[in-house]
């Protein structure tokens, strides 16, 4: 049942992936400010993210609210369908106790916005790899697992090349050996910086 969302998501995406991208075609008038576009209507940015995760399994605390850092790339070809790939590291200490993950991501991106436009939501779904640890008086595990990953969110193009956004991210199927700790599921939000190239 809890992966009935993210292969829909992912199907979804996957038959706009296949067809092959057209011909861009500029409006008429371009508007003042629109995100930059090169080589025949592809989109390409790098996005830096930070925020805050919460993770699901209650054996992490009281390291379970984690603060992230991330940076990820994506290219977008007209119609709104692309790919993206990135990487997201977290930690939270407690005492003596830290937590701590390292995520490497990738999957199917796409807006719903023309090509020109300034104000561009999204949907996101792929594969995650997660390497986390944990450590305490006593104790230092870590332990390696992948998961699937979803996320949404509204990128402003303030000028040609800078976006400012927020994302919301959830992670989800993952399972862990650490200690009393199953998994590494989570839900993300955060803040987005975004440049064009």
């Amino acid at each position: 049942m809890r992966w009935t969302i993210p292969i829909t998501l992912l199907s979804l995406l996957s038959s706009g992936a296949c067809s092959t991208p057209g011909p861009a075609v500029a409006p008429a008038v371009a508007p003042a400010v629109a995100p930059a576009v090169q080589q025949a209507g592809v989109r390409r940015s790098i996005n830096l993210f930070v925020g805050t995760r919460e993770l699901d399994d209650s054996a992490w605390k009281p390291v379970d609210d984690q603060e992230t850092i991330g940076v990820d790339v994506e290219f977008e070809f007209p119609g709104g369908v692309g790919w993206e790939a990135g990487l997201f590291s977290s930690d939270d200490s407690s005492g003596s106790i830290d937590g701590s993950t390292l995520e490497l991501f990738g999957g199917l991106h796409r807006s719903f916005a023309g090509t020109y436009a300034r104000i561009r939501p999204y949907l996101a779904a792929g594969l995650s790899a997660v390497m986390s640890d944990r450590e305490g008086p006593g104790f230092s595990e870590d332990d390696f697992s992948v998961g699937v990953y979803v996320r949404a969110g509204l990128s402003v193009w303030i000028t040609d090349l800078v976006s400012f956004g927020l994302d919301w991210r959830r992670l989800f199927g993952t399972q862990a050996d650490l200690g009393g700790i199953d998994d590494v599921d989570y839900e993300q939000f955060s803040l987005v910086l975004g440049f064009a190239f």
